[in-house]
């Protein structure tokens, strides 16, 4: 049986801005309801619930014939996410609120939830997506990259199995997922004669897309034609079809790979998102808690329009670098309103906390009481309350524009600080402080900064010290810095006592050697055409609290410049990159020469948990982080603001910029052809050795705290009822990690999300804001699991879109 899929893949933004995106969609789906009225065996699928909403706007009639048609089930509700998003580059929370938001539109306004994935268009898809899937009421999946020419191992149809063990169903489209024109017949007879022949039912999509348009009258009388020459064919929707297929074969892991230069184009929008992503759950999270301990509103509106916005840009050409130069003017527009947004309403949770904090008897003895508000008092000095809204304890680095003589933390103990230069000059006072900030789990310390006296020199500092080369040293590691390429020379881990570097690190550069802009045909990047070339080295700090050193670097017209970081109690080496860009067709990359024992294994992240990857020099998606080793120990680098990268042999190596040209197809150019990621970039890189397997755990917390650095406040004097130290929350064990905490959809209560991060079953216990027992849940290897807890106190396991 061949089920035939009416349908029309729509991009809504991608060769054209989404305005005319936005029209497209209207007049696809004004054919779908004529060709509804007049052909009676049609059935039309459409995914997406962004695209509902914009009919709803602007077109109540439309939308009301459509929900008609819905409940007749003619119109069929797939892919229940808010767009078709890029499958690979997005954090996990993403994915699921994709799920929550999509999902909990098409109940309210329809009545009814998509129960089939259905991405055609991605260009790849990851291995944790089974289980979110599963866990928002979606039953199968439907894809169609990567093609049978760049992955001839997977079969048609077959159990897709996530990384955690759970299996669904899952199509992979043969062809096109828009098929349409004279050739339509054709198209189908050999579809049909490919299908029996391997003994298996089908689908095969018809229908004008990308720009929209949908089936045609055309299309629809070659299909009644075609049924008369008694072939098994039926106009159908996905869901009926995996009612009765079932699959003889298991897929696991991610399903890659198609154009895979888009891992990398368009770093600067895929910066975006992140931060977008990351200030969002750092919102929800300190509302969630400003609502516990101040009272206030949790800004659920806000909070659901800013997500909105954000999940319609992880539209795959969006996201993965595809889109015409012009169209990132409205993208880069909407990521601008959410960072305000988050900006605001993260202020208003922080401040509302801050003014209920007691900045003056919190730390006077009791007999020096007094009331009222001060704005200076030398006794007291400067309040600074700094805020941690992750699920953890850490001890964070902190700097503030200001020269202090002293801080003391809440308990009155004093904390060691550094000089350091502030980010301005006035009054020519040149000197900050700089110190590392000891915080509880979303939580929140006080600490008090005093003045340095009129007297003392504000301005003394070390001039930075120019050696031929620079070594970075505590008690877990030894790091050398090379004045010839500006990279890693060394890297010795003490605790290990090996060197984790086989030869020097470089920054290499590379011809891209794709035609386009996604890279179609390629499998990897290897065409060194030469490397940045150090012309300066410094130490800019070498204090008690932290070593700086300084490498700037060329290469054409482009700068490199790369400040190394050492704590003294950090495990981790830090890397702050900043990239001034002026190449085009050229690849910007970091490579590191692990020394491993044995066969080198490629480990990296996924949007949940992680996955092995051969070592065979072709480009990956690899997350947050990755990680190089062989039998007993390696080299793991989390990474921010990249989304790339690839190991061959024993090589690991981190692609930061791909300068390709916006929406090329051909390896022509001329001049009116704008290449991507010109300019100024900012990454943060951070490198730690690991013995045995790779420690996602730990790469994970390190990654948060790139992510999701302190909120630093300067605060007044006031009385309040709030203490001057707060911890909001605890998790436990150190494998378990909550990558969520929201007020629940309907308002009653808060949703926590947890995640399971090591492959080992266990018992986490979790304490929630404004509550003093501890939840126990038990969690299986890399699941996930939601739970909410009403005002009540009666706490539900429910689904990721509750």
């Amino acid at each position: 049986m061949l089920y035939l899929i009416g349908n029309s893949h729509i991009d809504p933004v991608w060769l054209w801005e989404w305005r005319e995106g936005s029209a497209e969609i209207r007049a696809t789906f004004r054919s779908a309801l004529d060709r509804l009225r007049e052909f009676d065996e049609f059935v039309f699928t459409s995914s997406s619930a962004a695209y509902y909403e914009w009919v709803e706007q602007v077109d109540p009639a439309m939308f009301e014939e459509i929900r008609v048609r819905v409940k007749e089930g003619r119109w069929v509700l797939c892919g229940g996410w808010w767009v078709q998003p890029d499958c690979n580059t997005p954090c996990g929370e993403s994915f699921i609120r994709q799920g929550l938001t999509a999902q909990r539109y098409f109940h309210e306004k329809f009545g009814v939830t998509a129960d089939v994935g259905y991405c055609p268009d991605s260009f790849g898809h990851n291995g944790a997506l089974p289980q979110i899937l599963k866990k928002s009421g979606m039953r199968a999946y439907l894809f169609m990259r990567p093609s049978p020419a760049e992955n001839p191992n997977l079969p048609s149809l077959f159990f897709w199995k996530g990384n955690d063990g759970t299996k669904i169903p899952a199509f992979r489209i043969t062809g096109s997922y828009n098929h349409s024109g004279p050739g339509l017949s054709d198209a189908i007879r050999a579809q049909y004669a490919s299908a029996s022949k391997a003994g298996e039912d089908r689908m095969f999509f018809f229908g004008v897309g990308n720009h929209g348009g949908g089936p045609t009258v055309r299309n629809l009388l070659d299909i009644c034609s075609l049924k008369k020459e008694g072939l098994r064919i039926a106009i159908s929707s996905p869901p009926a079809y995996f009612a009765k297929a079932v699959p003889k074969q298991t897929v696991s892991g991610s399903l890659l790979h198609h154009s895979i230069g888009c891992y990398s184009a368009n770093s600067r929008v895929k910066g975006l998102n992140q931060r977008a992503e990351q200030r969002l759950l750092e919102t929800e999270s300190l509302c969630v808690l400003a609502h516990s301990l101040a009272g206030i509103d949790y800004p659920a509106r806000a909070l659901r329009k800013a997500w909105k916005k954000t999940l319609f840009n992880q539209f795959h050409d969006i996201l993965s670098g595809c889109c015409m130069e012009r169209a990132y003017d409205g993208v880069t527009a909407d990521f601008g309103y959410v960072l305000s947004e988050c900006a605001d309403l993260e202020n208003r949770a922080i401040q509302s906390i801050a003014c209920r904090v007691d900045t003056v008897d919190g730390h006077r003895p009791p007999r020096e009481k007094t009331e009222g508000w001060y704005w200076k008092d030398e006794k007291l000095g400067t309040p600074v309350l700094i805020f941690n809204s992750l699920d953890r304890p850490l001890t964070a680095p902190v700097s503030l524009n200001m020269p202090v003589a002293k801080l003391l933390d809440s308990e009155g103990k004093e904390v060691p600080t550094q000089k350091i230069h502030k980010e301005f000059i006035n009054y020519n006072l040149k000197r900050g402080c700089f110190f590392l900030a000891d915080l509880p789990a979303l939580g929140y310390q006080l600490y008090r900064a005093f003045p340095v006296g009129s007297g003392e020199d504000q301005n003394t500092l070390k001039t930075p010290e120019e050696r031929d080369s620079h070594v970075l040293e505590n008690r877990h590691f030894r790091a050398e810095v090379s004045n010839r390429t500006g990279s890693l020379r060394s890297f010795f881990d003490k605790r290990l006592n090996r060197e984790l570097l086989s030869r020097p690190a470089r920054m290499a550069v590379l011809d891209d050697s794709a035609n386009d802009t996604w890279a179609h045909g390629a499998v990897k990047f290897d065409k060194v055409c030469g490397e940045a070339a150090c012309a300066k080295a410094a130490r800019l700090e070498d204090g008690p609290l932290r070593t700086v050193v300084r490498t700037v670097s060329g290469y054409g017209s482009s700068t490199v410049r790369q400040d190394y970081i050492m704590y003294p109690d950090d495990g981790a080496l830090h890397l702050e990159l900043f990239v001034n860009w002026q190449e085009t067709q050229k690849i910007l990359r970091l490579e590191l020469p692990v020394a491993v024992t044995g066969a080198p294994s490629l480990t990296h992240a996924l949007p949940f948990g992680y996955e092995e990857k051969p070592c065979d020099g072709r480009e990956q998606p690899v997350g947050l982080w990755c990680a190089l080793g062989g039998a007993d120990a390696g080299l793991t680098v989390v990474q921010q603001g990249i989304f790339s990268g690839m190991a061959k042999g024993s090589t690991l190596g981190i692609t930061i910029l791909r300068s390709a040209y916006y929406g090329h197809h051909t390896s022509r150019a001329d001049g009116f052809l704008h290449a991507m990621d010109q300019g100024e970039h900012k990454f943060h890189l951070a490198f730690f050795a690991h013995s045995g397997k790779s420690r996602p755990a730990a790469a994970r917390l390190l990654a948060d705290r790139l992510l999701r650095p302190p909120v630093v406040l300067l605060e007044g004097y006031h009385n309040g009822k709030l203490p001057v130290c707060c911890s909001g929350i605890s998790v436990s064990p150190a494998t378990i990690r909550i990558s969520a905490l929201k007020g629940a959809e309907d308002g009653d209560g808060v949703v926590v999300r947890l995640e399971e991060l090591d492959g080992t079953a266990c018992e986490a216990r979790v304490r929630l804001p404004g509550r003093t027992e501890t939840i126990p849940v038990r969690l299986m290897p890399y699941e996930i699991k939601t739970l909410r807890v009403l005002q009540s106190g009666e706490i539900h396991e429910c689904q990721m879109i509750e």
